[in-house]
């Protein structure tokens, strides 16, 4: 049976005449795409700061949110979720989901880095996977200065944006040892490009997602190649990789109504089988994209705690291995410095073995409250959250620019 309140959202959206993306232009689809969250989702949590950052990209820089629960220990270097938001490839960007990453930040109690990619049809596959492996890098080397622990690293995403994490995720282990991943969140991911799927056959009309959409999600994705041989590589379908052995420990959570419940299955199935380690949950009465609709959709708050705290224990599990080996060093350290023949400075060799020192360490958690900060915003409806407007270049960081007034014109300019 289908969720009352998810039947209750189609039939409004089929009352209102809501056009499906493909038939609309990709401008349009945006923008239809940016105003539907505003019935959708939740008012923008505003125990959670922001703060716009960007990262060099192969065309120029990236823009960057990122979030942190507002209540973390200010002199606490949170662990990092960089997520992909979802939309073909082609809609959604910092706006459409944050709301969602705030969710994450404060439920898991961590930073949610969100990335603007580029997408179709003015930049085709492989762009969006290029921003965000060079996205994720950036992340995994400066983070520490952000207030981030960056040895607990994950990624995530939504249905594009899962697709992406799989990829990063693959792309991470060939590029070994960094960054090095902990997790990865994969949400109703799309893991192989033409699927003929039992789930895409029963599913493809009449629950929000439709075959059709998604054949026009691919051919603005790839333009030209939409039938070639690109779209079956690991970069475009990571469920037709080679291995998916040595990955990082996933949560694939799936849709019952959704085209992309299968491969989502599929993919938690080819982890498993590798060995490596894989959660799978199915919302059985539920569409694609509910994650994402917590104001009309109560299941959607369910499905987000649960993410947040697969997270949470995903980074535990990290951070308890990561102080055990330092315990290691330090009792090793200390019973070499005990042996008479090594004495004197016992105290400073102790330190330069765990890579202690004396000299204060800059706290770098309160550039959250510096660097670009923007306000809890929904649209015009403004929060609590801070503004302030200090310059990002004492820490070497370039300002985001404004969403998309540049990235997507010549989809623009050729619509007129």
């Amino acid at each position: 049976m289908l969720d009352p309140q998810a039947r209750a959202l189609l039939d409004l959206m089929e009352k209102n005449g809501i056009p499906q993306v493909w038939q609309q232009t990709p401008t349009e689809a945006r923008q239809s795409y940016r105003e539907r969250r505003f019935f959708s989702q939740e008012e923008p949590a505003s125990d959670v700061q922001a703060m716009s950052l960007s990262a060099p990209g192969p065309l120029g820089p990236i823009p960057l949110r990122a979030f942190r629960p507002s209540l973390a220990p200010k002199d606490a270097a949170l662990a990092v979720l960089v997520y992909f938001h979802g939309g073909g490839w082609v809609i959604g960007d910092l706006d459409t989901h944050d709301v969602l990453c705030r969710q994450l930040a404060r439920e898991a109690q961590a930073v949610v880095v969100s990335v603007d990619y580029r997408m179709g049809p003015e930049y085709e596959f492989p762009a969006a996977v290029e921003d965000c492996w060079a996205a994720t890098c950036w992340i995994a080397e400066h983070g520490s200065s952000l207030g981030m622990d960056s040895s607990r690293l994950a990624v995530g995403g939504d249905s594009a944006g899962g697709n992406l994490a799989a990829v990063i995720s693959l792309m991470a282990r060939e590029q070994a040892p960094h960054p090095k991943l902990a997790f990865q969140l994969l949400i109703y991911p799309a893991t192989e490009m033409d699927a003929g799927t039992e789930s895409m056959r029963a599913n493809g009309e009449g629950y929000l997602l439709t075959s059709r959409s998604m054949q026009w999600f691919v051919k603005q994705y790839f333009g030209d190649r939409a039938n070639s041989a690109d779209i079956k590589t690991w970069r475009a379908s990571p469920l037709l990789a080679a291995s998916h052995a040595g990955l990082p420990p996933a949560l694939v959570l799936t849709a019952g109504f959704d085209p992309l419940r299968d491969e989502g299955r599929m993919y938690a199935d080819k982890l498993s089988a590798a060995g490596t380690p894989a959660q799978y949950v199915c919302f059985e009465r539920q569409i694609h994209g509910f994650v994402t609709m917590s104001r009309v959709i109560d299941e959607a708050k369910t499905a987000v705690s649960l993410c947040a705290k697969a997270l949470a224990r995903a980074f535990d599990a990290v951070g308890v291995g990561k102080w055990k080996a330092v315990a290691a060093a330090c009792a090793h350290a200390e019973a070499k410095q005990n042996r008479p023949d090594h004495a004197a400075k016992k105290g400073d060799k102790l330190n330069a073995t765990i890579g202690l020192s004396d000299a204060p360490e800059r706290s770098a958690i309160g550039h959250f409250s510096e660097v670009n900060t923007i306000p809890c915003n929904h649209g015009g409806r403004t929060g609590t959250g801070t503004d302030h407007k200090v310059e990002a270049a004492a820490l070497g960081i370039k300002p985001a620019q404004p969403q998309h007034a540049n990235r997507h014109a010549q989809t623009q300019q050729s619509e007129q």
